[in-house]
This record gives C-alpha cells, structure tokens and sequence, in this order.
C-alpha cells in the first residue's frame, strides 16, 4: 500500500516522465533527439542561430577553427551518437527510420575525424 508521500512523489513526477525517457516511443525520443542537436548545432553556428541576436554575454562570432568549438562540438556529435545507439530502430517508421540513418552518417564521420 502506498503511503501519502509516496504517492505525492509519484505524481509529481509524473509530468517529467515523458522528459527523462519513461513511456516515450522511439519515434518521440528520435524527435527529441534531433530537435536538440539542432538547437546545439545552432548555439555553435559562427553567427549564431538564424533569426536570433545573441546574448549580450555571449561573442557575436564563434570561430570555428578554436579549441573550444571543435570540443563542444565534438561532445554534442558524441552524445548525439550516444543517444541514437539507444533507440531501437527496428519499431521506427519507415520516414523515421531514415532520418535516424541521416543522423547516423551526420554524426559518424565527425566523431571518427576528431579521435
């Protein structure tokens, strides 16, 4: 039997399980994927992402051939990879399907230059 605050801990989280994974088809979790490598590629863009100023904080151009750029970009690229070795391919549609094998060949070959 659960008690009070077990049962008040479970709901609340509730709401983030969809965020952290639980209950997500491949497909969702495929979506998510590329909506946040998207968003990463474009924090690293040079000129940031299109349509958008920066931050006051941030530098107005990011020079692509640092250090840094080539890290952080070879760590979104890893974790990219990372994440789609995780999703099941054989239960994703056939548009899906292709999109994770575009996913794939985009992150393959920077990971395999940068080692």
């Amino acid at each position: 039997m659960l008690n009070r605050r077990t049962t008040l801990g479970l709901l609340v989280a509730l709401p983030t399980a969809p965020a952290l994974g639980f209950g997500a088809t491949a497909s969702a979790k495929l979506a998510g994927l590329l909506t946040r490598a998207a968003q990463a590629g474009a924090a690293l863009s040079p000129t940031g992402p299109p349509g958008r100023r920066r931050p006051a904080g941030e530098p107005v151009f990011i020079d692509p051939l640092s250090d840094e750029w080539a890290t952080a970009t070879l760590a979104n690229k890893r974790q990219a990879a990372a994440e789609l070795a995780g999703i099941d391919r054989a239960v994703l549609t056939a548009v899906c399907s292709r999109r994770s094998s575009c996913m794939t060949a985009a992150c393959s070959p920077s990971i395999a230059g940068w080692r």
